[in-house]
């Protein structure tokens, strides 16, 4: 259940999209479109280098945006805050309910709860992988949209 009451984004994408021309500008025009449209809240999972992009264009976007936040969606809670800090950009932490999981299982089990628990999930892949299409496949089609830098089509 998404505690927060305002409207939330989570992203999907492939680890290496972000190598591509003018993703970076492409994200923050998506990015600060939703903020307008009154999505405030973005969760990262926090795995790959596109997660990271989108992290670093929500953080960018903070400076003129104060009142967005960014959530860290966690896989695994540690102990030892020492070794595993969590960086103080976040400004929340959410550990779905899935400790119990075979740690095989917890990543997949982890994005299908962000997909439950998002209003609507950003993708983009120039050529989708089987990671997105699974994700796709288990995402209803008036939660998603499309970060244009791949065409429609390659998703039907």
């Amino acid at each position: 259940m998404n505690r927060y009451r305002n409207k939330v984004v989570a992203f999907a994408g492939h680890r290496y999209e972000w190598q591509s021309i003018g993703v970076e500008e492409k994200l923050l025009q998506v990015l600060e479109d939703l903020i307008n449209k009154g999505y405030t809240v973005f969760y990262d999972g926090n795995y790959g280098a596109f997660d990271n992009k989108c992290r670093n264009a929500i953080l960018k976007l903070k400076n003129k945006y104060p009142n967005i936040k960014l959530v860290l969606i966690l896989t695994y809670y540690h102990h030892d805050k020492e070794k595993y800090p969590i960086p103080s950009y976040y400004d929340d932490t959410i550990l779905p309910e899935i400790e119990d999981l075979h740690y095989k299982q917890k990543i997949t089990k982890r994005n299908e709860w962000i997909i439950d628990n998002c209003d609507l999930l950003s993708v983009t892949s120039k050529k989708p992988t089987k990671a997105v299409l699974i994700t796709l496949s288990n995402t209803p089609k008036s939660k998603t949209t499309q970060l244009s830098i791949s065409k429609k089509e390659d998703f039907n």
